[in-house]
C-alpha cells in the first residue's frame, strides 16, 4: 500500500527536503479518523497536490475525503488512484468539483467506476474549467461511460490530455472520444 500527501512548497528544494518539510509518505491503512485529521491539515496548509494511491477507503472515509476536498480549493493536482471509489464513491467525489477552480490534473484511475460511475463524474466535471489532464484509465467504463465522459469534456476547453486506456470502450466508445 502506498499513501502520499504532498503539499507543494514555495521555494525550490531537493526531493528529500520536500518530503521531510512538506509531505508525508508511509505505508499504512487509513480509517475515517486518520483521513479526517489529514484533510484538516490539508485545509490549513493550502496544499496544491493530493495523492491517495492503492488504499481502499470505506464509504465513510470517502465521504470525509469529499468534505475535506471542498475546503482545499488550492488543489492543482489530485490523484485518487485505486482507492475503491466505485459507483457510490463517484457520487460523493463529484460533489467537490465545483470548489476546485484551480485543478489542472485529475486521476481517478483503477477505481472500478464502471459506466454509472463515469456518468456520475461526468455530470459535474464541467465545473473543472482549469483541467488540463484527466486520467480515468482502468475503470471498465465501457461505451456508455465513455459517452458520458465525452459529453462533459465538450465543455472543458482547457483539456489537453485524456487517458481512458483499459476501459473496454470498444470502437463505438473510441469514436465518441475522437469526436
Amino acid at each position: 500500500l502506498r499513501f502520499s500527501l504532498i503539499r507543494s512548497v514555495r521555494s525550490v528544494v531537493s526531493p528529500e527536503e520536500h518530503l521531510n518539510s512538506a509531505g508525508v509518505e508511509q505505508e499504512c491503512c487509513l480509517d475515517a479518523v486518520d483521513l479526517s485529521f489529514i484533510m484538516d491539515h490539508a485545509k490549513s496548509e493550502e496544499w496544491e497536490t493530493l495523492e491517495l494511491c492503492s488504499i481502499e477507503l470505506n464509504p465513510t472515509a470517502i465521504k470525509i475525503l469529499n468534505q475535506g476536498i471542498v475546503h482545499v480549493p488550492s488543489l492543482k493536482s489530485m490523484t485518487l488512484k485505486g482507492i475503491g471509489l466505485r459507483e457510490d464513491g463517484s457520487l460523493a467525489i463529484r460533489d467537490c468539483f465545483s470548489s476546485l477552480y484551480a485543478l489542472t490534473f485529475l486521476s481517478v484511475a483503477s477505481n472500478g467506476l464502471g459506466p454509472e460511475g463515469a456518468a456520475n463524474l461526468g455530470v459535474r466535471m464541467s465545473c473543472l474549467t482549469s483541467l488540463k489532464t484527466l486520467c480515468i484509465e482502468n475503470n471498465n467504463i465501457r461505451n456508455p461511460g465513455a459517452r458520458s465522459i465525452c459529453h462533459a469534456l465538450t465543455r472543458l476547453t482547457s483539456l489537453t490530455s485524456l487517458n481512458i486506456a483499459t476501459n473496454k470502450v470498444g470502437e463505438e466508445g473510441g469514436k465518441s472520444v475522437s469526436e
